[in-house]
């Protein structure tokens, strides 16, 4: 599969894009030679609040034709330099042989920020809850969602 990432100038598919993503094309290596396309927003928003956050970028993707997906975890305003387990039961049960979020851990910098790129083969289209543990006290998990969409 050719990958394709570029900001979108004009057309059809731009009005699609919020101000700030590119357009993701992948165009499949052997027939039927399909096409698809998705926005990515390179770096998750900074939380508005101030709050310890975790989010993912994009929120909402469509997998490949074979089910293979890719996204990024970004973790805001943990405290500096902790270490984060990330963990989702669910997306790992649905994706042929887990994902790379399966017993991963992360640091935050001393800015309370970590990122950690998520990719899978095979995955099955539903909403998915992933989680962010504090591998020391007070042990708090955060929480938020990946929705992996049907084609159109």
């Amino acid at each position: 599969m050719r990958v394709l990432a570029r900001p979108l100038r004009a057309g059809r598919r731009r009005r699609r894009l919020r101000r700030g993503q590119v357009l993701v094309e992948a165009t499949e290596a052997q027939t039927p030679f399909r096409t698809h396309y998705t926005g990515l927003e390179i770096g998750a928003p900074r939380p508005a609040s101030g709050a310890t956050a975790l989010v993912t970028s994009p929120t909402s993707t469509v997998p490949t034709t074979d089910g293979d997906i890719a996204f990024v975890v970004d973790g805001w305003n943990f405290p500096s330099n902790v270490k984060v387990g990330l963990e989702s039961t669910g997306l790992n049960a649905a994706c042929t042989g887990g994902t790379s979020l399966r017993r991963t851990q992360a640091t935050a910098d001393r800015n309370g920020r970590f990122t950690v790129a998520v990719v899978r083969k095979g995955c099955v289209t539903v909403a998915y809850q992933l989680e962010a543990t504090e591998m020391q006290t007070p042990f708090k998990t955060y929480t938020t969602t990946l929705t992996l969409s049907e084609s159109k």
